[in-house]
């Protein structure tokens, strides 16, 4: 639903190039990018980054597309479930995949800093949350980026999430804060491929790929946040 609604039909999301708006004063034109601020800064401040895990569009594409590639391997395969097989792996990897995931800070500090000073927004509008879902606008260079992450979204679990989107890095910091994730569904966060410990990692997106089922919460001690 979000990616029809909030990403083909009406193009709704905040990137990098509204912080650069926000950062101009120029943010402040557009109705409907206030309307949804404010919601968004709302859940971050009781839930923590439910934005990115619940209602981003790109988000909700990267995983239809991985989605799509799980059941392929389940029915040409005959074989476990793949991601179910990925998550149960507890190796070296995870380290490095929790590493790697800090790039998206690397990324935000980096456009955000070269904007200040030189005001030009050629360092902002690679995000692809800015034209994802009107690429006949978009230029070749971000067909191009498009194209990747689809591309990188067959074989990784939401890759421009986890090591590539500066806003979803920015949102993650209110894991810190979160006053009321305690009522989202319950986490197995010893459960996750990519290092995330508690519900207050910055590097937790809120995939809910740990989360447990209704039988098995009942039977489950409450995890610290």
């Amino acid at each position: 639903m979000t990616v029809i609604f909030l990403g083909y039909h009406f193009n709704l999301m905040i990137s990098l190039v509204d912080f650069g708006l926000f950062y101009s004063s120029l943010f402040f034109s557009s109705l409907a990018k206030i309307v949804l601020s404010i919601f968004i800064l709302i859940t971050l401040l009781l839930f923590g980054n439910f934005w990115c895990g619940y209602l981003c569009p790109l988000g909700a594409v990267q995983e239809l597309i991985y989605l799509i590639r799980n059941l392929l391997w389940k029915l040409f395969s005959g074989k476990n479930d793949y991601d179910q097989l990925l998550i149960s792996q507890k190796t070296k990897k995870t380290k490095i995949l929790k590493y790697l995931s800090y790039t998206r800070y690397l990324l935000l500090c980096l456009s955000l800093s070269l904007f200040a000073l030189t005001l030009s927004q050629k360092y902002l509008d690679w995000d692809p949350l800015a034209y994802f879902f009107m690429l006949e606008l978009a230029t070749s260079t971000q067909i191009f980026i498009a194209l990747l992450l689809v591309l990188f979204s067959i074989f990784s679990f939401r890759p421009h999430c986890r090591y590539i989107c500066p806003v979803g890095a920015f949102f993650s910091l209110f894991n810190k804060i979160s006053f009321l994730k305690k009522f989202l569904p319950l986490r197995l966060y010893n459960k996750c491929d990519f290092g995330v410990k508690t519900a207050r990692d910055i590097t937790c997106i809120s995939c809910n790929r740990c989360c447990l089922s209704k039988k098995s919460k009942k039977n489950s001690k409450k995890l610290p946040n």
